[in-house]
């Protein structure tokens, strides 16, 4: 019963952090510095946004994270905010799976060698894909730019990427494919005289 009230308040929290506090929470990130005190509220906040229940609930129900699609809504109006806090919230997410690896992923005496690297990374890469997602393809200015470019950085860095999972794969097929365009285009609108 104790454990239910605990998951209960901390879904509740979650909800409440999400509709009435993320806007003002990535208003502080956007101002963040090598603080203490900055450092204490980034932890907070990622920790409320990604902590065991909320983590093992959205495992359970396999629905999209409530997080992403509460930056989806955000991003019509404050766009560049967003783009600025994904890469931030990505790694959070990616280092909050880490942490509790051991209570979300299976490590039963049934499982194969290297399961729950696989889950990890699986879980770790479905969330990359829906945070390059926010980015629309449309959106190829340096601000878009520099968001997918962080975020496929804080991938590596977290060592989340696996060739095995086809959306992962097929997201960064994507990503190319824009920069190809973007260069071509771009290279068509310089005279040939100008230097790149």
């Amino acid at each position: 019963m104790l454990f239910w009230c605990s998951s209960a308040w901390s879904g509740q929290l979650h909800q409440t952090f999400l509709q009435v506090h993320l806007l003002s929470w990535l208003q502080a990130l956007s101002n963040i510095d090598a603080s203490d005190n900055d450092k204490t509220l980034l932890d907070a906040g990622l920790e409320t946004l990604f902590s065991l229940d909320v983590l093992r609930q959205a495992r359970d129900t396999k629905s999209e994270n409530a997080v992403l699609e509460r930056l989806q809504n955000t991003a019509a109006d404050n766009r560049d905010l967003v783009f600025e806090s994904v890469p931030i919230i990505f790694m959070g997410y990616v280092r909050a799976l880490s942490r509790h690896r051991g209570s979300l992923f299976s490590q039963g005496s049934q499982s194969q060698p290297g399961a729950v690297q696989d889950e990890f990374r699986q879980s770790a890469m479905k969330f990359f894909v829906s945070s390059v997602g926010l980015v629309d393809d449309r959106q190829l200015d340096i601000r878009a730019w520099e968001t997918r470019l962080s975020i496929l950085r804080m991938a590596e860095q977290e060592n989340t990427f696996d060739s095995k999972q086809q959306e992962s794969v097929l997201a960064i097929n994507r990503m190319l494919d824009l920069i190809v365009i973007t260069l071509n285009d771009s290279w068509k609108s310089k005279s040939p005289y100008c230097i790149l």
